[in-house]
């Protein structure tokens, strides 16, 4: 049962702002990456971040970027790749999506998982979900701030 909990346990790896989270959970057949957003200052002007997920001896196996546009319209976006499985990027905003949306679903082993959709709340959380497991002591998440192209 300890096992169990331990694998259901978020972990909060870098606050940038007090108003950002980060988290891994890990559970039976996948690694779940979560990022949430929250505070309509946060989608007033263009930004971008990067997330990695990295293992204690340095290896990265996971990278998902993730922000908030208006160059055509206020949207909010996930581009996310796993160098080690299958995975899927996908975007909720809360208080408005059921269930968090993906463009265009699972991708392989290399190839970026790509979302994009219309920005409508000031919670959001990005996501990026892959088919590999981990132990939750071995794993570890950074997050960066980037300039915005």
């Amino acid at each position: 049962m300890k096992k169990i909990l331990r694998k259901m346990v978020a972990v909060m790896c870098v606050v940038i702002v007090s108003l950002t989270s980060v988290g891994i959970v890990e559970t039976h057949a996948k690694t779940t990456l979560i990022q949430e957003e929250i505070g309509s200052s946060r989608f007033k002007d263009d930004w971008k971040k990067v997330s990695y997920l990295y293992l204690n001896n340095g290896t990265i196996v996971a990278k998902l970027i993730y922000g908030f546009d208006t160059v055509w319209i206020d949207e909010d976006y996930t581009r996310g790749i796993s160098y080690e499985a299958y995975a899927t990027s996908s975007i909720k905003r809360n208080g408005y999506d059921d269930d968090y949306v993906s463009d265009d679903g699972r991708k392989g082993i290399g190839t970026y998982s790509e979302t994009e959709i219309a920005h409508k709340k000031d919670s959001v959380y990005y996501r990026l979900v892959q088919t590999a497991t981990y132990t939750i002591s071995n794993i570890n998440c950074k997050t960066y701030s980037l300039p915005v192209n």
